[in-house]
């Protein structure tokens, strides 16, 4: 999801189309074992570790390759395409595993932070209906399904019965939105400083004028907005802040280090969308998104103490070591406390929105059921001896072939929210090497299932 609020609004459009349930059947292409000699995929076999599958109910034992993962602060978990079904299976497996043997303290998602708030008091004090939650508060589709359902429900249930400092957590770090923040934070004060200043409830109220301004006013809201205009806002917001600043002690007495972070933070995520429509707009800078949600996780990781391990979900693109991505700056910041799971696949269905030339026709089930394009990436790992496994790259020897192959640009398949019906066309050049720590190769895999908004 590269585009902004226009995508956003073509995502909700189409939220209501056709929603399969029914399990996949394809006649799907052979793997080409005449292909199994290369040297490429010889050196894969050698190294690669197989999966026994991705229900998040198995045994942990087959992910004994991930161990080292343990003491790390971040770990990016990637996805090939927005709507797979064992790609989210396999995040949870992950996670689940990271929780129960390394003490992860938070899932934080590729979603608006403000709807997150409420998703996480359900996982944390089952405030709400889930299934209620996620149709009325998330602004995508992506994670509206009963595989990240599943998901959220094993979340609450791991929290019952645990104290504040043993739960974990789902926050979100990404900054399209604000529409949420303004009632997150008027609520905050009112139950805990009533006292608040005008100032502040004149700016919330500004904010949730803005958020709810029709598409085409929204979008000319930013156009005609000056440079002088924008710094205003964000100095307002700033002054908001300094103002909580200013009175932690008597806001965290009456509340929580947490609820206290977690509020501050939404004034700053305010202050993060509006410089990314600001910019958007003037196709001055497309990759402020991916520079705050850099920022927003780096700001997970001190929530809890200094040490705050998470687990990070987003596309391949956005986790991924890619020029100005969010996964770039975590790891130049962090070097190697910063680890990169991407997610291949070569042949299936997925959820994604469907486009003929310049019109878009629908969320829908997409499939393809031909073999990657020779010579791809996803060529060599198709047709390696197992059809799921992982595969660390720091186990690729450094005097192979394939050590060579791997630092070569090489075309890799990468799906968003939009597929035109022509697998070709997502296909990008990637250095292995350079772009993930890991890969979790699926060979055949299947639709998630949306959970319809209407």
């Amino acid at each position: 999801m590269n585009n902004i609020k226009y995508l956003a609004l073509i995502l909700i459009f189409f939220i209501s189309c056709s929603n399969p349930t029914e399990p996949d059947n394809f006649n799907y292409a052979p793997k080409s074992y005449s292909d199994t000699t290369s040297v490429y995929v010889q050196g894969l076999n050698k190294i690669i570790s197989p999966l026994s599958g991705t229900d998040p109910e198995l045994n942990d034992f087959d992910l004994s390759p991930l161990d080292y993962l343990g003491n790390v602060r971040i770990v990016g978990l990637g996805e090939a395409t927005h709507g797979t079904k064992e790609f989210i299976q396999m995040k949870f497996r992950i996670f689940k595993f990271l929780v129960e043997r390394y003490n992860f303290k938070i899932f934080a998602f590729e979603a608006d932070m403000g709807e997150s708030v409420y998703i996480d008091r359900y996982i944390t004090n089952g405030i709400g209906n889930l299934r209620t939650l996620m149709i009325n508060k998330m602004h995508f589709w992506t994670w509206r399904t009963e595989e990240v359902y599943t998901l959220l429900e094993w979340m609450r249930n791991y929290n019952i019965g645990k104290s504040e400092d043993q739960m974990i957590h789902y926050l979100g770090v990404d900054c399209q939105y604000f529409d949420d923040q303004p009632d997150l934070i008027l609520e905050y004060f009112k139950q805990t400083d009533p006292t608040i200043k005008n100032h502040i409830i004149s700016i919330m109220d500004t904010i949730k004028t803005i958020a709810k301004l029709p598409y085409n006013q929204f979008k000319n809201y930013f156009i005609n907005m000056n440079q002088k205009q924008e710094s205003n806002l964000i100095f307002l917001l700033q002054s908001a802040i300094n103002e909580m600043e200013s009175r932690k002690d008597k806001l965290t007495a009456k509340s929580s280090e947490f609820e206290y972070a977690n509020i501050k933070q939404l004034f700053r995520n305010i202050q993060q969308a509006v410089e990314v429509y600001y910019n958007y707009e003037r196709k001055s800078n497309s990759t402020y998104r991916d520079k705050y949600m850099a920022e927003n996780a780096e700001w997970m990781t001190k929530l809890f103490g200094s040490n705050t391990k998470i687990a990070l979900w987003a596309h391949n693109f956005h986790i991924g070591n890619n020029i100005s991505s969010m996964g770039s700056i975590l790891k130049n910041d962090l070097i190697d406390d910063y680890q990169i799971i991407s997610f291949s696949f070569s042949e299936g269905s997925f959820q994604a929105i469907g486009v003929e030339g310049l019109n878009y026709t629908g969320l829908k089930k997409q499939t393809i059921t031909t073999i990657p394009i020779k010579n791809s990436i996803n060529y060599y790992l198709f047709n390696a001896r197992y059809n799921n496994f992982i595969l660390r790259i720091k186990d690729i020897p450094q005097d192979s072939q394939l050590y060579q192959f791997a630092y070569e640009p090489h075309k890799f398949l990468s799906i968003g929210s939009v597929y035109n019906g022509n697998p070709d066309n997502y296909y990008s050049s990637k250095r292995l090497k350079h772009f993930t720590d890991v890969i979790i190769n699926i060979d055949f895999t299947n639709a998630a299932i949306v959970i319809p908004k209407f």
